[in-house]
């Protein structure tokens, strides 16, 4: 099969090389997936930035750099099942996500993948569609339920417009939020267009204050203090990280002394949520709300490297697919 794998004596810019490798082998609790799509996540990408960020480092320890092909969300068709699979068989159209703290695996035309990583994919999302919605959308969901969400909640969003951004957006329109977002000044339409009822630039406002005060604040990304993040919450409040590692260190303190200096709000966090749960609750919101993820670009899986140029450079809006088989 054909796949995309990191060389590190590789001439090329990044070092991925596009061979061919083996179709791999399934255990007797594990699906073969012929993959039809996959996506470029932070945890594909963050690697390669020049300056080496806790998230590249942690990446790089987990998973390793050239002993398999990368990539963690897919879409495709069962190819075959294990013995102890009995949820799906050949020719099911699926979505989900492959194993690994870091999940990896899925540049490549086959892939292995558990059960309770998958769901069924909703026949009116396309194969791009559902090919670049489970790691990011995961997350979002889970950010959402750890908020405990509800309808005529007034949310923030630091973050608005990369996959996890416009996904959390979308899904919290579709559970009936009233919606502020923050993102650079270039995707304040994109943000409008998904549902935000207000939009602010990064660069225009003075600090949150001026933002307003919330029921609920969902930090993806940004560099806020957090200090000023808990003069915008209401009493009772719940401000949650989502997968900003950065952001998800300095709360530690926070999270260990808010119940003692302030018992008025609450601090929580979301960083790698890989459950069933969570996945089957991501496909029920959107699949009601007939949610359909944004998709920047689409390139192949021997155009890797030029997609990987593209979102380091261009700060991707919403999610960019990676075309397979």
């Amino acid at each position: 099969m054909k796949s995309v794998h990191y060389l590190k004596t590789s001439t090329k810019k990044y070092c991925l090389e596009y061979c061919s490798t083996p179709v791999p082998k399934i255990k007797s609790n594990e699906i073969l997936v012929r993959i039809r799509c996959s996506s470029l996540n932070i945890n594909d990408y963050e690697r390669y930035k020049p300056q080496k960020t806790i998230l590249a480092r942690l990446i790089n320890l987990f998973q390793g750099r050239e002993s398999h092909p990368l990539g963690g969300e897919f879409s495709g068709i069962v190819e075959s099942v294990g013995v102890d699979v009995t949820n799906f068989k050949k020719g099911d159209f699926i979505m989900g996500m492959s194993e690994g703290v870091f999940p990896y695996g899925c540049w490549a035309e086959y892939a292995v993948c558990k059960s309770d990583r998958v769901v069924k994919k909703p026949s009116y999302l396309s194969f791009y569609e559902a090919g670049v919605v489970s790691l990011s959308g995961v997350a979002a969901i889970s950010g959402l339920l750890v908020c405990d969400i509800k309808q005529n909640d007034s949310l923030l969003i630091i973050g608005a417009s990369g996959g996890v951004g416009l996904l959390t957006l979308q899904l919290a329109k579709a559970l009936g939020c009233r919606i502020t977002a923050i993102c650079s000044s270039r995707n304040i339409p994109l943000a409008y267009k998904y549902g935000a009822d207000r939009v602010f630039d990064y660069n225009s406002i003075e600090g949150l204050s001026s933002v307003g005060v919330f029921d609920k604040i969902i930090g993806i990304n940004g560099n806020y203090k957090l200090k000023d993040i808990a003069n915008c919450l209401k009493v009772g409040g719940v401000y949650t990280v989502v997968g900003n590692v950065k952001q998800l260190f300095s709360t530690i303190p926070w999270l260990l002394l808010s119940k003692v200096i302030r018992k008025d709000f609450r601090i929580s966090s979301v960083a790698l949520s890989r459950c069933e749960r969570e996945l089957s609750e991501l496909i029920r919101v959107m699949s009601d709300s007939y949610i359909i993820p944004y998709i920047d670009k689409i390139y192949t899986l021997e155009n890797i490297e030029e997609a990987l140029d593209y979102i380091l450079k261009n700060h991707a809006q919403g999610k960019v697919a990676i075309s397979v088989n």
